[in-house]
């Protein structure tokens, strides 16, 4: 029997924007053509790089919300380019996969990563776990499909804010809470 998953994650990320949208809709559908995937890929407005899970749950507090939006407003951060130069299925135990786009280097997102969990240790008053490496990724589809690391010819995203993302989970559907623009 599964266990129920919870209904509510909430995280910060970089959301791929619209004039990026094209190369990687272009680079999935060349993959398409040489793997059979089954399953209906990611909507192009989800499409987004991950940076610091906040919470995961059934019910998603209010404080935690508004301290999260506490720690974006804080964010101050130059902007700049992650170059996406592979494509790949991470493993995992799960039957579907995520089959990704990523970053050999992962220098600039770790940063800002860890600058959000400083702000969240200073803003809460308490140490929290620490930023977990970034490995910096799209994904692109779930699926039971294993494609080998290979490279790609490289989509740059700019990466010009920061967004406070309400992911209902299950249900394929994002709200997007908050943005912060990072120093030009």
């Amino acid at each position: 029997m599964l266990e129920p998953r919870p209904a509510h994650g909430l995280f910060f990320a970089v959301m791929v924007p619209m004039q990026v949208r094209h190369e990687i809709a272009a680079c999935f559908m060349d993959f398409q053509g040489r793997y059979p995937f089954l399953s209906r890929p990611i909507g192009a407005e989800r499409l987004h790089l991950s940076l610091n899970a906040i919470f995961i749950g059934d019910l998603l507090p209010d404080q935690v919300i508004e301290l999260s939006k506490r720690v974006g407003s804080s964010i101050r951060f130059e902007q700049f380019q992650i170059r996406l130069d592979k494509a790949l299925t991470y493993r995992n135990r799960k039957t579907k996969k995520p089959f990704v786009l990523a970053a050999s280097d992962a220098t600039d997102v770790s940063q800002l990563g860890e600058h959000i969990t400083e702000a969240f240790d200073i803003l809460s008053g308490q140490q929290t776990r620490g930023a977990r490496p970034i490995s910096p990724h799209v994904t692109l589809v779930w699926d039971e499909i294993m494609v080998p690391e290979q490279p790609i010819v490289p989509v740059m995203i700019p990466v010009r804010e920061v967004s406070l993302v309400h992911s209902h989970i299950g249900q394929s559907r994002y709200d997007i809470l908050a943005r912060w623009p990072l120093v030009g």
